[in-house]
């Protein structure tokens, strides 16, 4: 039980809970196994935030046009309408 809470102190509880889990479905019983089992979630997760940004297979398209989408001229309006109505008497000129 102390070696699995020791491992808090290197890793982030999340994978310790995922480790955890695996090894009760694995029906493993071993602290080394469980650290193991962590420090492999944690190189993976490790790997996958090495992983640069702008690689074409992390980036999510997102749509541009769309029947559901309103056109930025239809927002642009709305703000300058509503912003018109506020008054901030800190920036009035006396």
């Amino acid at each position: 039980m102390r070696g699995i809470v020791a491992l808090a102190k290197r890793f982030p509880a999340a994978l310790i809970e995922q480790a955890a889990g695996t090894a009760l479905r694995g029906n493993i019983r071993s602290c080394k196994s469980v650290r193991e089992l962590v420090q492999r979630l944690h190189e993976r997760s490790q790997a996958k935030a090495d992983t640069p940004p702008n690689d074409e297979s992390n980036q999510v398209k997102l749509t541009q046009e769309h029947e559901l989408i309103r056109p930025g001229s239809e927002y642009s309006a709305f703000f300058e309408q509503h912003v018109s109505r506020l008054k901030y008497p800190a920036l009035e000129v006396a």
